[in-house]
């Protein structure tokens, strides 16, 4: 059984194949991207990779240090870039399925009669919104309120923010406008006002 011929040796003064060239630089590339993705520091992956593989060290591949740092840097840019390139598609994503959201909760209410089902929706159009300026750009997006109330909570309300003397003023202009009202009444040959009688009470 003859020995087995080995390729012939490249011609002096020339480096191996550029293809032989770039298959390394891939290696050490991906051994150095598992190598940031496990989190090795920058000084450990550089040593890993300068030392021959072996059991203990899974990134081994006899780079020189000049080659493993920069196979270091490739693999830091394509990690970047694809992360960058990720959010971009998942924020595209994200902002059109909330659109379609925008549109179903504008329609819905549109139609709805109901206090309060009109108040949940208005919660949930304000916070559909607010998530689209995000999307859009706006670290600080305008917030819109909607407060649904009856005639008997605005007024409770407005007359929360009223204090003692505010109440005094309020209280002697309407005995004001009552003793006007009725001197008018007699002077005019009214008689006085009318007692409307509601289930009992006046």
């Amino acid at each position: 059984m003859g020995r087995k011929r080995l390729p012939p040796l490249p011609p002096r003064g020339k480096g191996p194949p550029p293809e032989h060239v770039a298959a390394r630089e891939a290696i050490v590339e991906a051994l150095a991207t598992k190598g940031l993705i496990a989190n090795e520091p920058f000084r450990v992956l550089v040593r890993q990779l300068c030392a021959p593989p072996g059991k203990g060290n899974p990134y081994g591949s006899n780079a020189r240090k000049v080659e493993a740092e920069e196979a270091i840097r490739r693999a830091e840019d394509g990690i970047r870039t694809e992360m960058v390139t990720n959010a971009q598609r998942d924020r595209a994503t994200s902002y059109r399925r909330l659109l379609n959201t925008a549109r179903k909760v504008y329609t819905t209410l549109e139609l709805s009669t109901d206090a309060k089902e009109i108040a949940s929706l208005s919660q949930r159009v304000v916070a559909v919104e607010a998530r689209l300026a995000q999307l859009a750009g706006w670290n600080e997006p305008e917030r819109l309120q909607v407060i649904v109330t009856n005639p008997s909570d605005r007024v409770r309300k407005a007359f929360e923010g009223f204090d003692d003397e505010a109440l005094i003023a309020l209280a002697v202009e309407e005995e004001e406008r009552v003793r006007t009202v009725r001197a008018a009444r007699l002077a005019l040959g009214m008689g006085p006002e009318p007692v409307i009688i509601i289930e009992g009470d006046q």
